[in-house]
């Protein structure tokens, strides 16, 4: 997931002109090219403010939904990083989901997209996704909601700092710093998220 699940809270804006949904089909059609090994859908019709990386069966598979797709705040880079980031889930190396060993961390995600996934895009369609320019709409997006800071996962102070997955502010600037994830084959963040869920609830 680029965010975390979650609905706006508010009616979400939408930009569902001719020109948008051209855009999109484009979008789809390079990274088709560019990505023959992964399926490539838009959810229009769905209102989720997110993407999606999942397998099924053998088949592996980016969605992206509509209130992501549609949102007038996000153009042709912060789409396609969007799609990067989706993508590196199921092709970029090092740590992996704890609870799915097939998918790459959000961590590693990121690292993929802004470097190799980012690269062969570009050797593909001849375009090259602008990063200062898709943090900058991804940014935008976050301002519109009023609920913007919920769109990512929650930590505690005492979670794993080192990873940016966790806080926009930090995951952004981590992105445009090129800044390289943590060694291991564990998601350290996800980790963490696992470790405090198993502790127990209640008065012992």
């Amino acid at each position: 997931m680029l965010f975390s699940e979650q609905r706006s809270a508010a009616k979400l804006q939408r930009d569902s002109s001719g020109q948008r949904r051209s855009l999109l089909s484009d979008l789809v059609a390079s990274f088709n090219s560019a990505f023959p090994a992964i399926q490539y859908q838009v959810f229009t019709e769905l209102d989720l403010l997110n993407g999606q990386a999942l397998v099924l069966g053998l088949d592996r598979i980016v969605r992206l939904y509509g209130g992501l797709a549609l949102h007038p705040s996000v153009s042709r880079d912060g789409l396609a990083f969007a799609l990067l980031h989706e993508t590196g889930h199921h092709l970029a190396a090092g740590a992996r989901l704890p609870w799915n060993p097939l998918m790459a961390c959000e961590c590693a995600a990121d690292v993929w997209a802004y470097s190799v996934g980012r690269e062969a895009l570009g050797r593909s369609s001849g375009w090259f996704v602008n990063m200062a320019k898709a943090v900058g709409e991804v940014s935008a997006l976050i301002a519109t909601e009023e609920n913007g800071p919920s769109i990512f996962p929650k930590t505690n102070a005492t979670d794993c700092g080192t990873c940016w997955a966790n806080r926009w502010d930090d995951r952004s600037a981590a992105i445009l710093a090129n800044r390289s994830t943590p060694s291991g084959d564990a998601c350290c963040l996800n980790d963490e998220i696992l470790r405090s869920s198993e502790l127990p609830t209640g008065n012992q």
